[in-house]
């Protein structure tokens, strides 16, 4: 098995995207460190777009010495090993990398490790690559079943991408100052509470004083009012029951007569 019919094997799978084969990450004369994905594949979406990067191996010592891969993934928002059965396992792939099999007839693809999705800016030197060395223009195309002119798609792809970068960095900056408001207003609320916690807590240690040591809702307000006026809750009933006793002895004793008197 060859990678030029691993190749065509992806190809066939993204008929509906913008399939690049032996991408660089800029130009060959003037980009230092150039790199060269096997394939890249753009999603045609304006609202969701993703970036596929594939590296195909033919033979196991390929997949072992190779240590500039690593790079790619600056490149890709999702990246993918393609190779024969058995050249390289799933679970010697770090974390997020995927991998396809070929079957051994080399007629399907076999998702054997599902890639995670890595949200990041793709540098803009490799859309230019595409756009300078790979691009044919022609009168017009059809992108999603609408006739655009190349050029201008990939101009306006450009444009909007720029425009998404801009608009989420308001957004995050407006998030992160309703954030510090509200952090601010909760600590302000904290502080009240303290204060009024502690001045209650003063009041409480006063109460306690007057030998106030029940809070409940109406014992704990009679006795406040009690010990702000002075004067004993059971004063005035006891006044009362005294009178009463004093009139009933004086009327005892004016009616009853005296000694000596029949």
């Amino acid at each position: 098995m060859t990678s030029g019919e691993i190749i065509k094997l992806l190809e066939a799978k993204h008929t509906k995207d913008l399939f690049v084969a032996e991408c660089k990450n800029g130009s060959s004369w003037f980009t230092r460190g150039l790199l060269m994905l096997d394939a890249l594949v753009i999603k045609r979406s304006w609202s969701n777009p993703l970036t596929t990067g594939y590296e195909i191996k033919v033979s196991r010592n390929d997949f072992v010495r190779d240590d500039k891969w690593p790079k790619y993934l600056d490149y890709c928002n999702e990246f993918y090993f393609v190779c024969p059965p058995d050249i390289i396992q799933p679970n010697e792939l770090a974390d997020g990398v995927g991998l396809y099999w070929v079957s051994k007839q080399g007629k399907r693809l076999f998702l054997k490790k599902k890639a995670a999705y890595r949200k990041l800016e793709i540098p803009s030197e490799l859309y230019l690559y595409i756009l300078m060395c790979r691009t044919k223009i022609v009168d017009s195309t059809y992108i999603l079943g609408v006739q655009q002119e190349p050029v201008e798609y990939w101009r306006r792809w450009l444009k909007e991408k720029a425009e998404k970068r801009d608009i989420g960095y308001r957004v995050s900056e407006s998030i992160r100052r309703i954030v510090q408001e509200r952090i601010e207003q909760v600590s302000d609320e904290n502080d009240r509470i303290r204060r009024e916690n502690e001045g209650l807590q003063e009041i409480k240690d006063y109460c306690e004083k007057l030998g106030i040591k029940r809070f409940d809702r109406w014992g704990g307000m009679n006795r406040i009012q009690e010990a702000a006026s002075g004067m004993p809750s059971e004063f005035l009933p006891n006044l009362d029951s005294t009178i009463q006793l004093l009139t009933q002895f004086k009327r005892k004793i004016t009616d009853d007569p005296k000694p000596g008197r029949e």
